[in-house]
């Protein structure tokens, strides 16, 4: 077919085809072909993208569904797209609709940084990053050098709960522990209309098990009391312990040591954040795990009162 020029359609003429191009340039093989409504981007005889006729740009497919699509198929880069900024300012994609604007972009401030944030607030909801040691996706702020947390999110105190896990009416777990073996240790769950706390206690897990005759012993010596909480002192005071008190007692309801600070040595093991050096490290207490020692105080003293009371019969039948 001829070339033909005139005012109405510019220049036209063949439409060619991947391996030859109506438009090309010395390597007849690499450039633009035509079919019906649809223009084609050719290198090395194949098509690498379409603008279909629908007006959607496909790259990898010459029958987008999508406005812009991307297809490929093998490894490495095959579908992949790149943003890069090679200024001193963030890549970004925008996503902009009349239900809202929303941006996914590296931080304009921060190295290693990836933001989730919501334009019309003005407000980075999410963020991915790398903390001081290991990676942080936090919700509700950008602090990856003072929180030890994989994963955190910051409360509002006039807001929703910072976490929360909807099941189904039946029971149902919502968070699971598991061992390295991929063995359900431990789980949270949603039972009816209450939260389950459950650890493993499987007697298949359990060695070398002896009754504890030592309760009342080992009872009287934790001190219950009293007391309020520094912080909050508005709150009142509670029952309770003091952990160090308790760690002696039964050492395996007790975690770390009295009076622990953050060390250098216990920052370089990767246990905590550069910013907390010389902070305390606070004792914990998991009450749960007094409840076996409870349990065979009172069944000792319950041994004794049945042993007065059959005495007591005896002597009021003499």
């Amino acid at each position: 077919m001829a070339l033909a020029i005139n005012g109405t359609t510019g220049i036209s003429g063949v439409d060619g085809s991947a391996s030859a191009a109506a438009i090309a340039g010395t390597d007849s093989n690499s450039g633009i072909s035509f079919a019906s409504d649809t223009i084609n981007l050719n290198t090395g005889g194949t098509t690498r993208a379409t603008i279909a006729s629908n007006g959607k740009l496909g790259v990898g497919t010459t029958s987008p569904d999508y406005p812009i699509e991307i297809e490929g198929n093998g490894g490495g880069d095959t579908v992949s797209l790149a943003l890069t900024n090679t200024g001193n300012h963030p890549a970004a994609i925008h996503l902009r609709s009349g239900h809202g604007n929303w941006s996914i972009i590296n931080s304009a401030t921060e190295g290693d940084r990836l933001e989730f944030r919501n334009e019309s607030a003005g407000n980075t909801n999410f963020m991915l990053g790398e903390g001081a040691n290991g990676d942080r996706f936090m919700i509700h702020h950008s602090d990856p050098t003072t929180y030890n947390a994989n994963v955190s999110c910051r409360e509002n105190s006039s807001g929703p709960f910072p976490f929360g896990a909807i099941g189904q009416s039946t029971n149902q777990g919502l968070i699971g522990f598991f061992a390295g073996n991929g063995t359900q240790v431990g789980n949270i769950a949603k039972s009816g209309s209450t939260t389950q706390y459950n650890t493993s206690s499987d007697y298949r897990l359990k060695e070398n098990d002896v009754p504890i005759s030592d309760g009342i012993t080992r009872l009287k010596q934790l001190r219950p009391i009293r007391f309020n909480w520094i912080e909050f002192p508005e709150k009142g005071n509670v029952d309770g312990f003091f952990a160090h008190e308790v760690s002696p007692v039964v050492p395996e309801a007790v975690i770390n040591e009295k009076d622990g600070v953050i060390t250098q040595e216990y920052i370089d093991l990767g246990k905590e954040v550069q910013n907390n050096l010389g902070k305390p490290i606070i004792q914990m207490l998991d009450n749960s795990k007094l409840i076996p020692l409870l349990t065979a105080a009172l069944k000792e003293a319950v041994g004794k009162i049945e042993t007065l009371e059959t005495k007591v019969a005896a002597l009021e039948a003499a």
